[in-house]
Order: structure tokens, then sequence, then C-alpha cells
């Protein structure tokens, strides 16, 4: 028997002993339920891009930091500090009209002023356990690891630390 007979043969063995709800059909082609997730990835090209995106980013991080010379770096690091500070810039003007239309949107459909009271006592007891519990943790952790404290200062990027401190005043 050749290889890619033998190959097939035990593929469609391994696919006859799944469950038939377990068994997803891509192009009408039966697939395992394991490579199905990695389909929809390749399908969805958002994905794809945010993916190559992020590879990009990492190679030129690298290659900066490794290959570039410390007046390039600095110039580079300046340079790409103004797309960090638009993206935010547009992150936070997105989530707040987000976060508050949802919550419109959630109450409005509700209807009931009692059911309305009742979801949001729940909500709000969910929010205060799950902070609380999120800052003790972070306490916890803060007081067991404590990070940064063997980082000398005295090197330190002032400007980047100035620009900051220009928002809070």
């Amino acid at each position: 028997m050749p290889l890619a007979s033998a190959a097939k043969t035990k593929a469609s063995s391994q696919l006859t002993d799944l469950h038939p709800q377990q068994i997803i059909t891509f192009n009408s082609l039966p697939i395992s339920p394991y490579i199905a997730p990695l389909l929809f990835c390749m399908n969805n090209r958002l994905t794809i891009y945010i993916l190559i995106a992020m590879a990009a980013g990492i190679a030129l991080g690298y290659w900066v930091y490794v290959a570039a010379s410390p007046a390039f770096a600095q110039s580079f690091a300046d340079n790409i500090r103004l797309l960090t500070k638009i993206f935010l810039n547009l992150v936070q003007m997105i989530i707040a009209p987000l976060v508050f239309s949802t919550l419109v949107v959630g109450i409005a459909k509700l209807g009931d002023l009692k059911t309305v009271g009742r979801v949001g006592g729940k909500a709000m007891l969910w929010f205060v356990s799950a902070s609380l519990a999120s800052l003790l943790l972070g306490m916890v952790l803060v007081n067991f690891f404590q990070p940064g404290k063997g980082i000398d200062l005295s090197v330190a990027d002032k400007a980047g630390a100035a620009d900051l401190m220009k928002h809070f005043e």
C-alpha cells in the first residue's frame, strides 16, 4: 500500500472514531475539532493582520535594540512616542462612549425598574468584590516579589517622566 493511501486510510479511520457531532467540515472535507479554531483564525483577516503587525513590531524592536546605534535608537524612540500617544488617546476616546452606550442599551433592554435595581445591585456586588480581590492580590504579590527593588534610577529617562507628568498638572 502506498504511503499516501495508508495515511489517508489512517486519517479516515480516526475521523470515524469521533462522535458525529464532533466531526467538523471545512470546504466539505472533514477536519479534527482541534484544528477548527486555527482555521477560524485563518479565515478572519483582521486576526491575521494583527498577528503580522505584532510579529513585525517585535522584530523591529529587537532590531533597534540589538543592531542600531544609540543615537538612532534614541531618535527612533522619540519618533515612535508620537504614534503611541496617538494610539492611546484614540483608545481612551473610544472606550468611554462604548462602555456608556453598552450600559444604556443594557438597562433599556431590561425595561422594568425592579429588574434594573436587582441586576444593578448584583453588578455592583460583583464589581466591588472583584476589585477588592484584585487589589488584595496585587498588594500581596508586590510585597512578596518587590518589583523594581534593584533598579538604578540615576540613569532613567527624565524626558519621558516629564512628558508623563504634564498630564497630571
